[in-house]
């Protein structure tokens, strides 16, 4: 941020121009430094930057001193607020046909949190949160949902973020992935940035369909590994250009069909 001042009072060679910061009630008792200057002419702007502890306020004031000579000039004139961030880093921890867990980075001092949900293009629904994550529950399956989150700062008066940018997730279709599983088959990591593993046992040798789809039951990716050996065996699958979501990843062997799901974030 930039502050300007402006002097009648002509300034001395070797003269220090400092911005200062009210405390929350506009007291400047104990003012804190948010940027200097060394600096001759009348007018100018003095380059600042709030810290990023500051507590959230309605009342804060701000004003200039100089040393060479020593005079502190009036604050600004008017209340100014400084609220918490927005929060970033939206993501899906987990998503089923009718809920879903939401997440994002916490904000410093922030109290509580308020989200907004709905089909895109419809209605919002909103709730609350005093952590950085937060269960949604009653959805539609097989839909498409936006949702975005904003930092409640202060709660009297109530001070605020602007909501984040909207993240979009869609629930599942429940006739498109099953909850078939056993022992020996996982997904890992899960939820995936860009690529995810499986792996599974195999009781014994054979051919192995590893298959991957949409919500929409769409396979968008098939690969059939011929002659496996019983044991232990990994596949690897690389998101390429598929979109965020969730997806059903599945094995088959010996007319027999393991899946599990897996979110690309």
């Amino acid at each position: 941020m930039i502050v300007d001042y402006a002097s009648t009072v002509p300034f001395e060679s070797g003269n220090i121009l400092t911005a200062e910061l009210s405390d929350a009630t506009g007291s400047f008792a104990a003012p804190v430094v948010i940027g200097t200057l060394d600096a001759t002419a009348a007018s100018g702007s003095i380059p600042s930057a709030i810290p990023t502890d500051t507590e959230p306020a309605a009342n804060y004031r701000i004003r200039v001193s100089s040393s060479l000579p020593a005079v502190t000039g009036l604050d600004n004139g008017f209340n100014i607020t400084i609220d918490c961030g927005t929060p970033d880093g939206l993501s899906l921890s987990e998503v089923g046909t009718s809920t879903a867990t939401l997440s994002w980075n916490a904000v410093y001092c922030a109290v509580s949190y308020e989200i907004r949900y709905r089909p895109v293009g419809g209605s919002w629904t909103g709730t609350t949160s005093l952590t950085n994550s937060v269960d949604i529950a009653g959805l539609t399956p097989f839909t498409d949902y936006e949702w975005s989150v904003k930092t409640v700062c202060l709660a009297d008066p109530e001070i605020t973020s602007a909501y984040s940018d909207n993240a979009v997730f869609s629930t599942i279709n429940p006739n498109a992935i099953g909850d078939i599983s056993t022992d020996g088959f996982s997904v890992y990591p899960n939820p995936a940035a860009s690529t995810t593993e499986i792996s599974w046992n195999l009781p014994a040798s054979g051919n192995v369909v590893v298959r991957l789809t949409d919500i929409r039951g769409r396979i968008v990716s098939e690969v059939t590994l011929q002659g496996l050996s019983s044991g232990a065996h990994t596949y690897r699958i690389d998101r390429g250009d598929l979109d965020a979501g969730v997806y059903a990843v599945s094995i088959e062997w010996n007319e027999q069909t393991y899946q599990q799901e897996v979110v690309f974030q």
